[in-house]
């Protein structure tokens, strides 16, 4: 997994390698596409969207930062549109919880980590970022995400 999100290996090496350590737990899938089918979920969530469009909309810098399940996880997404800066695993060689990713954020958006806040899913990217002193909300959703932004730290009003 992490030598796919570093982009070091191919979906189809990592496709392989996965189905062979899945039969090692008695989990026979076929690895031809293995990769594409676990990413077909993969939907647009339209409030955090919102909420990002609300944040920039306000000044605040945003920067994507994203542990990428190969290189074209994100393809039919513009990133771009979304962030003042986008940073993606599979091209930097970097993953998260590493403090390494995060500070390449910090430095693109032209920031020092102490005024960064970092919105994240999961608790140890969270902790990574915490290292390089980046505050963290642990995201479930987007009204919860703007509840602590606005609470925690003034940042994430509704616009609209």
């Amino acid at each position: 997994m992490v030598e796919h999100e570093c982009g070091r290996i191919d979906a189809d090496a990592f496709d392989r390698g996965f189905a062979d350590r899945l039969s090692a737990h008695g989990v026979v899938v076929q690895p031809e596409g293995l990769s594409a089918r676990m990413q077909a979920g993969l939907r647009r969530d339209d409030d955090t969207v919102r909420l990002i469009e609300d944040l920039r909309a306000a000044g605040v810098l945003i920067a994507l930062v994203s542990n990428a399940f190969g290189r074209d996880c994100y393809a039919g997404f513009d990133l771009g549109a979304l962030a003042d800066t986008v940073v993606i695993s599979s091209e930097v060689g970097i993953r998260k919880p590493s403090r390494k990713i995060y500070a390449i954020a910090c430095q693109r958006l032209g920031i020092d980590p102490h005024q960064a806040v970092m919105v994240d899913d999961l608790q140890q990217n969270l902790d990574g970022a915490a290292r390089l002193g980046i505050a963290g909300v642990l995201h479930t959703d987007a009204a919860d995400t703007r509840k602590q932004l606005t609470d925690r730290f003034g940042i994430g009003q509704a616009t609209r």
